[in-house]
C-alpha cells in the first residue's frame, strides 16, 4: 500500500501497489471518543438532550 491523495472528505487514500485498489482507513476509537464527549457534556450541561441532537 501506498499513498494516493486525500479523499474529499480529507480522509488519507490508499492505493494498493500490486492491483491497484483504493481504500480510506476509518479511525473507530475517534468516532467513539466524539461520541462520548458529547454525551459527557450532554450529562453535564444544562441543554436539554433536544437542543445536543440538533
Amino acid at each position: 500500500m501506498r499513498k494516493y491523495g486525500r479523499s474529499a472528505a480529507g480522509a488519507q487514500r490508499w492505493r494498493c501497489n500490486y492491483c491497484g485498489a483504493t481504500v480510506c482507513f476509518r479511525r473507530e476509537d475517534q468516532t467513539q471518543q466524539a461520541t462520548f464527549a458529547a454525551f459527557i457534556d450532554y450529562v453535564l450541561g444544562k441543554n436539554a438532550q433536544y437542543e445536543v441532537d440538533g
